[in-house]
């Protein structure tokens, strides 16, 4: 935890600076042979610094002796050459200490100043921005909570970071290898455009400083932890998590926000000792300049790579709006928004407060008695001193009544650019911000060092003399909170779209959820077959297929383990993605060849006895009501279970199954004894036994691909619908537990879901498959365009209590307002699902979380054609 031994003055025995070759306090000379005097690599007196370790690191033969993380040396006229070189040849070099902290030790413990130490926590974003108002509300309690766990002498500091990064992000998710490499270049292009319109040039941070006096480091490290665990509950309720970070963190932190992301960052706490440097060396600047025009008012600071300026924020208008530093923070610019509060004891601040009444009282009866003796009416006051007395007595009410603390509150925004002209228009870009909600932004002349060094996330106060007083409430009223990102490790991950607030791509892993299944609602033409098609080839694109089986000459996956997907399909969407990507394919309908025996069903080993026949009552009984029409009688429930023993008792423990030829048989001979339940379902099953719908009467015959399967169920008819995704279920369950067994997953995508909801029986079944098959690795994607038919369900609400991840396009107002009460939604939120919504925009809800999305292809890509949906573009290659 500790840095090298510090050294003290020999004349007065005050701490000197590393490497200091005089005292700053006394001026007495450093024992002989020193270096020359740094003061965190700025200018002490007229003498310039050797070159920090972070910034002049630079390749061996740039110094010709400094190597790979030692700190090249640059004399004094050499540094002040460089500053000269930047900001031109009048430039003005600062005196200042940027840094803002003597030691830092490795745990993240710092001194700022003497006697006084911090330490900072890395707290997570919440989705805030589009909430309805209660959880808005619910959300402002507990930041409110956050704000009153710090006590009178504390000192805490909230820092909102735009953090530039050395190149904007441009992530190629997909290994663009093996048969489908084309799709995967295609797709990686179309994800690096977004990243290049979204706002990911910014690593977005959000922490909070705070510090406390204390006799020495251990009394230090004991209270801080000790408030650390005080707020760690409170962020957890919060729906946050808020994580200490260390030295080599915080200092990385400082280093980019005073010398870009470019300068190498070599603190390493191990080699501190045996150099004789501090953990401060490697934060700052070579240099720090201001501008030969701007030597007089110091307006803004030149540094190696940066070009910085401060902003106070000294008021907020008549009304602080919790949206007013969330869209400042917003804007694509470079800055650190620094808020920072020091608690008052409230006894001193009532005793003010009754002062300031006292005070406004003297002066209006002063002003009365004046008024009186000129002949004036005494009664009638300036505004201004009623005001002054009214505002206090409201302060005083609110304190007392509402358990308010006051604190000192000084806001800064340090805003950084490539170039002058770029700090101009950033400059213009937040003043115009800031006024749209009254916040008075005002430069700082002449201050422009303390202000930046009082908004790194140190909670050091160091300008006394820029406060104002705010209350608790007003404190929290600046909420930090905009939107929760949803970016999970993408090669386990679904791709949704783009988050349109962030610019983030939104990736969930479906297994870090606490349910693993997901719904996709959307009206026709709002872009769910782009959405689906997206999700679906993103997953394929990541288990690419690289070997070619020699037999068949196909192409595969070599990991057993990539995820298995099946897919009804009842418009022939995903015919020409499942051709590009070798899928099986079934064309199931009258006439067809392929068929699925529904009556093949297995337990989680593939075994096959009498209490597995008994298990699957509920689906037996959905099959007979899909053909029947409605729901059957308990005598029609007898028949078929006797039925079904008699069926199946010759193959428990075999491994062969039963068609339903063979149960059909069985309710002839049930139906020849007189009994008329028998004879109706027997009637009712033939012309799906015998008959031209006869699909799903005979053996198996269709092959299932490791990799994506293809239920082509356009041809099946209204009047087969049920049974097809019946019997193609039970096929899913069966692949299911298979897979299970080598740890493979699989994925099933249920287009046209509301089919089920019309058969009591089905919807039962489905239901079971979200609750007991999840656990063998089933992942469930309910797909409709018509939600009513689903919402209006009463066991809907079941099935969405065991699903996590929801997906909403553009619906009917009617549709999206059932939603937007289901789902908590905000107006806002309700008006991206509504039925003027673009298509291809939504809202993703990923475990509570609401992220608006976008998902939208260029035409000029090849996917676009390969995804497109549009049915006229179906029918004409149907007729190819």
């Amino acid at each position: 935890m500790h840095e090298e031994g510090v050294r003290s003055c020999r004349a007065c025995g005050e701490e000197l600076p590393a490497l200091a070759a005089f005292c700053p306090s006394c001026g007495a000379a450093a024992a002989p042979g020193e270096q020359p005097p740094t003061l965190g690599g700025k200018l002490l007196g007229r003498v310039l610094p050797s070159l920090s370790k972070a910034a002049a690191a630079r390749p061996a033969e740039a110094s010709g002796e400094a190597g790979p993380g030692k700190p090249a040396k640059m004399s004094g006229r050499k540094a002040e050459q460089e500053a000269r070189k930047a900001a031109g040849d009048g430039a003005s070099v600062t005196t200042g200490d940027l840094v803002g902290f003597s030691l830092m030790y490795e745990d993240g413990l710092a001194e700022t100043a003497p006697g006084v130490f911090s330490r900072t926590v890395s707290f997570r974003d919440l989705s805030y921005e589009h909430e309805r108002k209660e959880i808005k509300d619910e959300i402002y309690d507990r930041w409110s909570a956050v704000h009153a766990s710090f006590a009178p002498g504390w000192c805490y500091q909230v820092n909102l970071l735009n953090m530039p990064m050395l190149t904007r992000r441009e992530e190629r998710y997909l290994p663009e290898v093996g048969a489908n490499a084309d799709y995967a270049v295609a797709l990686n292009d179309i994800l690096a455009e977004r990243q290049r319109k979204g706002r990911v040039e910014f690593d977005r941070r959000n922490l909070l400083s705070f510090s406390v006096a204390a006799a020495d480091s251990s009394q230090a490290d004991r209270m801080l932890r000790t408030q650390f665990e005080a707020l760690a509950p409170l962020f957890s309720r919060l729906g946050s998590t808020a994580e200490v970070l260390t030295g080599v963190e915080r200092a990385r932190i400082e280093h980019v926000l005073l010398n870009g992301p470019e300068a190498p960052f070599f603190l390493d706490y191990r080699s501190l000792v045996r150099s004789r440097t501090r953990a401060r060396e490697y934060v700052a600047p070579a240099w720090a300049a201001y501008d030969p025009g701007d030597k007089l008012m110091r307006n803004h600071l030149v540094l190696p790579s940066r070009v910085v300026k401060v902003f106070q924020i000294k008021d907020f208008g008549s009304d602080l709006s919790d949206n007013a530093v969330r869209s400042i923070r917003s804007l694509p610019i470079p800055m650190n928004i620094s808020l920072l509060f020091r608690p008052q004891p409230k006894r001193e601040i009532v005793e003010r407060v009754r002062t300031n009444i006292n005070v406004a009282q003297a002066a209006i009866n002063s002003y009365a008695q004046s008024v009186a003796k000129s002949g004036g009416d005494p009664t009638r006051l300036p505004p201004a001193l009623e005001e002054k007395e009214d505002e206090a007595r409201d302060l005083l009410d609110h304190i007392r009544n509402d358990d308010q603390n006051i604190s000192w509150f000084q806001g800064f925004v340090a805003v950084f650019a490539e170039s002058r002209e770029r700090l101009a228009v950033y400059e213009q870009m937040l003043v115009d911000e800031a006024s749209v909600w009254s916040l008075d932004l005002v430069p700082m002349p002449l201050q422009q060092e303390q202000a930046l060094a009082s908004s790194m996330p140190l909670a050091r106060p160091i300008l006394d003399k820029r406060y104002r007083s705010l209350s608790t409430a007003e404190g929290a009223a600046m909420v930090p909170f905009a939107s929760q990102n949803i970016h999970d490790e993408p090669s386990r991950s679904l791709l949704l779209g783009t988050d349109t607030v962030s610019g983030e791509d939104i990736l969930v892993d479906p297994d870090e959820l606490k349910s693993p299944h997901a719904w996709v609602f959307g009206k026709t033409g709002s872009g769910k077959g782009m959405e689906m098609n997206t999700l679906l080839s993103y997953s394929l694109l990541q288990h690419p297929r690289t070997e070619r089986d020699l037999e068949t000459g196909e192409w595969r996956n070599p990991d057993p383990r990539c995820p298995q997907w099946h897919v009804f399909d009842f418009h022939g969407e995903y015919i020409q993605l499942a051709r590009d990507f070798g899928a099986a394919v079934g064309t199931f309908g009258p006439g067809r060849e392929d068929a699925i025996n529904p009556l093949g069903i297995s337990d989680a080993t593939g075994g096959l006895t009498q209490q597995v026949v008994r298990e699957n009552i509920d689906f037996f009984l959905a099959l007979c009501e899909s053909v029947i029409g409605e729901e059957l009688p308990l005598q029609a429930r007898s028949v078929i279970d006797a039925c079904l023993i008699e069926t199946y008792a010759p193959y428990v423990g075999t491994p062969s199954r039963p068609t339903l030829v063979e149960f059909h048989d069985a309710l002839t001979a049930a139906a020849a004894k007189g009994n008329r339940y028998a004879e109706g379902l027997a009637d009712a099953w033939r012309i799906f036994v015998h008959g031209s719908m006869d699909s799903f009467a005979r053996e198996t015959n269709f092959k299932a691909s490791p990799q994506l399967n293809v239920y082509n169920m356009a041809e099946v008819g209204t009047q087969m619908q049920t049974l097809a995704m019946l019997s193609a279920l039970q096929f899913v369950r069966t692949c299911t537990f298979r897979n299970h067994r080598t740890g493979k997953p699989t994925y099933l995508v249920l287009e046209e879901v509301q089919i089920l909801f019309d058969n009591a029986a089905a919807i039962r079944i489905l239901e079971s498959y979200f609750a007991e098959l999840r656990k063998f690795g089933l992942h469930i994607i309910c797909v409709t365009q018509l939600p009513e038919r689903v919402l209006r369900h009463s066991r809907a609400t079941n099935m969405f209590q065991n699903s996590s991840l929801f997906v909403f396009l553009p619906m009917s107002e009617r549709d999206a307002s059932t939603i937007a009460q289901m789902f908590r939604l905000s107006a806002t939120q309700a008006d991206l699902i509504g039925e003027s919504a673009d298509a291809g925009t939504g809202l993703v809800v990923a475990d509570g979380v609401k992220v608006a999305m976008s998902n939208r292809i260029p035409k000029d890509n090849i996917l676009y054609e390969v995804w497109n949906t549009d049915p006229y573009k179906l029918a004409q290659a149907d007729r190819g």
